[in-house]
C-alpha cells in the first residue's frame, strides 16, 4: 500500500469554489506511521482486501487463533478463522464492503486445538483515492473468558430450574409416601385400637366378667406397641432422633445396620475422627450424604460391597464412599448422566456440600463402580442447619 485513507471528514478544496469551501476528502497517512500505528496496537487485527484475503496481521492475532503470520498471509479470513470455503453468514466484514460503514459484532473462531475463541469484532473501512473501499481493517478484542461465563451461568441456572423443579416432584413424593405409610400403618393400627377398646367397653357394660375384659384389654397392647415402633421407624427415616441425642458416628454405624438388614449389600466402615472432631450443624450434611448415596447404590449400582471413609484431610474433614457397581458415563462439571431418580440424589448432595463450604466430586465409568468425594476445609459452617 502507497498510502492509507481512512475515513472521511471535511478538508479545504482549492480550485474555482473559492477559498473555506469543502469537500469530502481522505485523510493520507505515510506508510512508516501507518505500519508504527499498527505496530502499537495490543488487540488482535488484520487487515483484508476486498476479495477477503488477509495482507496484514499483527502476532497477537496469530497468537489467538494458534497460526504463524506466513501462514495466514494471502488466506481468506474465513478459510483461516472458520475453517469455510466461503464467506461467513453475518460476517461484519462482508458488510464493511458492501456499505462502506464500520461494523461492530460478537463473532467466535475455532482453534486447531478445539478451543472456541470469542472476539468483538470491528470492521473499519480504508478507502481509495476514488472513495471505494479496498481495504478492511479488522480488530478483535478477546472476550472468551467472558463468553465462557456466560455460557457457565446460564448452564447453571438451567441446572438450578431443573433441580428446583425436581425438589418439589420429590417433596410431594416424600409427602405422599409420609401420607400413605402413616395411613396404612399407624391409621390402621389406630383403627383397630380404638374398635377393640369400644368392644372391651361394651363389654363391661354388658356385665363381662373382669377377667375377661382384663384379657381383652391386655390384646390391645400389642397393637399399641406396632402403632409405636411403626411411628418411631417413620421418625427415624425423616430424621433419626439419635443424630441429635448419640451424635453423627453411632447414627452412621445405625444406619449401617438396618442398611445392611434391608439390602443384600456388605457396608465397610471405617472412620478416623472423633465425634467432637466434626462441627454441629456439618453433622446433619454428613449423614444425609452417607444417606442418600447408600440409597443411590441400592436403587441403581446392583453393587454388593459399598466402602465409607470419614477421615481427617489436613485441617479439614473428608468423606469417601465408594462402591463396587455397574458404574455409570459422566459428563461436564461431576453431574452424572444417571436415571433422573440418582441424578437428583447426586446434585443434592452436590449443592449440600457446596454449601455447607465444602466441595465435592465423582468419578464413575460403566463397569467400574462409582466413588464420591466430599470434603470441607478447617472451620467451614453450615448457614443453616438442615
Amino acid at each position: 500500500m502507497k498510502h492509507m485513507d481512512v475515513g472521511q471528514g471535511p478538508s479545504p478544496e482549492k480550485g474555482r469554489e473559492g477559498k473555506g469551501s469543502t469537500r469530502p476528502a481522505s485523510l493520507t497517512i505515510p506508510p512508516l506511521m501507518a505500519v508504527q500505528a499498527l505496530m502499537a496496537v495490543t488487540d488482535p487485527m488484520n487487515i483484508l482486501d476486498d476479495r477477503y484475503r488477509i495482507v496484514w496481521a499483527n502476532h497477537v492475532r496469530a497468537k489467538m487463533h494458534q497460526r504463524s503470520l506466513e501462514e495466514m498471509l494471502g488466506r481468506p479470513c474465513y478459510e483461516m478463522f472458520q475453517r469455510r470455503t466461503r464467506v461467513c453468514e453475518g460476517c461484519p466484514v462482508e458488510e464493511t464492503l458492501r456499505t462502506g460503514r464500520p461494523c461492530i459484532r460478537e463473532r467466535f473462531a475455532d482453534r486447531p486445538d478445539g478451543l472456541r475463541v470469542w472476539s468483538e469484532t470491528q470492521a473499519w473501512p480504508i478507502l481509495d483515492g476514488g472513495g471505494r473501499v479496498s481495504y478492511v481493517v479488522e480488530f478483535a478484542r478477546d472476550i472468551t473468558q467472558f463468553k465462557q461465563t456466560e455460557l457457565a451461568l446460564r448452564r447453571s441456572e438451567m441446572e438450578l430450574k431443573a433441580l428446583s423443579s425436581q425438589l418439589l416432584i420429590t417433596q410431594e413424593r416424600e409427602r405422599k409416601r409420609v401420607s400413605q405409610e402413616l395411613h396404612d400403618g399407624v391409621g390402621q393400627a389406630l383403627t383397630a385400637i380404638g374398635f377393640r377398646l369400644k368392644d372391651i367397653c361394651m363389654q363391661l357394660e354388658g356385665g363381662v366378667v373382669q377377667e375377661e375384659a382384663l384379657r381383652n384389654l391386655k390384646a390391645v397392647i400389642p397393637l399399641a406397641e406396632d402403632a409405636v415402633e411403626e411411628v418411631r421407624r417413620i421418625a427415624m427415616g425423616l430424621r433419626p432422633t439419635m443424630l441429635d441425642d448419640l451424635g453423627l458416628l453411632p447414627t452412621i454405624n445405625w444406619f449401617c445396620r438396618e442398611y445392611q438388614h434391608i439390602y443384600p449389600i456388605y457396608v465397610k466402615k471405617r472412620v478416623c475422627v472423633d465425634e467432637g472432631d466434626i462441627p454441629g450443624d456439618l453433622k446433619t450434611d454428613i449423614y444425609r450424604i452417607v444417606q442418600e448415596a447408600l440409597n443411590n447404590v441400592a436403587k441403581h449400582s446392583r453393587a454388593d460391597f459399598v466402602s465409607i471413609v470419614l477421615e481427617r484431610d489436613g485441617d479439614g474433614l473428608k468423606l469417601v464412599i465408594e462402591d463396587n457397581g455397574m458404574g455409570f458415563d459422566t459428563h461436564m462439571d461431576g453431574v452424572p448422566a444417571c436415571p433422573k431418580e440418582g441424578g437428583l440424589g447426586i446434585r443434592s448432595m452436590k449443592e449440600r456440600v457446596e454449601i455447607s463450604g465444602g466441595s465435592f466430586s465423582i468419578e464413575s465409568s460403566r463397569g467400574a463402580g462409582t466413588r464420591i468425594k466430599a470434603s470441607w476445609p478447617h472451620g467451614c459452617t453450615p448457614p443453616t442447619s438442615r
